[in-house]
């Protein structure tokens, strides 16, 4: 596998049986990338002084196993949105080659991933779209914004987050020719192949021409001047109330073991855990929630693009 900064010892990457799941050597290698991604994550953070936490399955890996969900693919870290941005700033001249930090139109996302260059670990769903932006094994960063008390302004807050999205990829679906599928209904299985082909000869906005990030941002920090009692996640859509936290369980921060490291999670992790997960205490093996990716620990993405 491709060089590491970490040091990692060599029986990290012996397969073994934890909670009763498999881990081959393939995945451990995997694990051993976003390790060192993440101790690249913590180096800037610790040296400019920025607050981030765990996220989602990364915390209940944590608090469950000691390090990552035995069936898990990936970490997940999150800042509060001025971390965030402070965060993209001071990042500028810190990751060089092969670590690569993304956000606005660098990704396909309205957040952040550190990746390295070296490697691949492409979405299934995206592998035969060839896109050019870095496709290499990566960690997520999520920024957290406020949520309103004004339940209306919040629902109409997040249904426009989710239409911009949605008309993003309706835009990329169409112009890569996905509408060809037939799903039964004739008239709108005709309008697809129009608007594709229609695509093709008319410019219309590309999805990393648009100032389409730019709306989703301004959108999810519309209401973070405000005191609030609740923080979300508005960059992963639909919405849904999982995503919906106290502010008070993030007022203080705890450090909990994660395979080599110790990581710190919010104070009020365990009612996060009840409203992301539920019951979190059982154990149902599955996937992550990027519903599969194609990962390649010896060879560059660009290997297959």
């Amino acid at each position: 596998m491709v060089d590491l900064k970490l040091d990692i010892p060599a029986s990290f990457f012996d397969g073994e049986e934890r909670d009763g799941y498999y881990v081959s050597p393939e995945m451990k290698k995997v694990w051993a990338v976003e390790l060192d991604l993440l101790a690249e994550f913590m180096r800037v953070c610790d040296k400019h002084h920025i607050k981030w936490w765990a996220d989602a399955g990364t915390i209940l890996g944590a608090v469950r196993h000691k390090g990552f969900i035995p069936w898990d693919d990936d970490i997940d870290v999150m800042m509060m949105r001025d971390e965030y941005n402070r965060f993209i700033e001071v990042s500028k001249d810190e990751f060089k080659n092969p670590y690569c930090l993304q956000y606005g139109y660098e990704t396909y996302h309205c957040h952040m991933q550190l990746r390295n260059s070296l490697t691949t670990g492409i979405l299934i769903g995206a592998l035969k779209e060839k896109y050019s932006v870095n496709q290499g094994i990566f960690i997520d960063i999520f920024p957290i914004d406020v949520k309103t008390d004004n339940e209306k302004d919040f629902k109409e807050q997040s249904k426009q987050i989710d239409a911009i999205k949605d008309r993003v990829y309706g835009i990329k679906r169409i112009k890569k020719g996905y509408p060809f599928q037939y799903n039964g209904k004739m008239e709108a299985y005709v309008k697809r192949i129009i608007l594709h082909y229609l695509l093709k000869f008319v410019r219309i906005e590309k999805y990393d021409e648009l100032p389409l990030l730019n709306e989703v941002t301004s959108l999810a920090t519309k209401y973070n001047h405000l005191s609030t009692q609740y923080v979300c996640k508005f960059v992963l859509t639909p919405m849904k109330p999982r995503r919906i936290w106290k502010k008070e369980w993030f007022s203080d921060t705890v450090y909990l073991p994660f395979e080599m490291f110790r990581l710190p999670v919010p104070s009020g992790y365990i009612a996060l855990l009840d409203t992301f997960y539920g019951n979190w205490h059982q154990y149902v093996k599955g996937s992550s929630t990027h519903g599969g990716v194609f990962f390649d620990t010896e060879n560059p993405y660009t290997k297959y693009i």
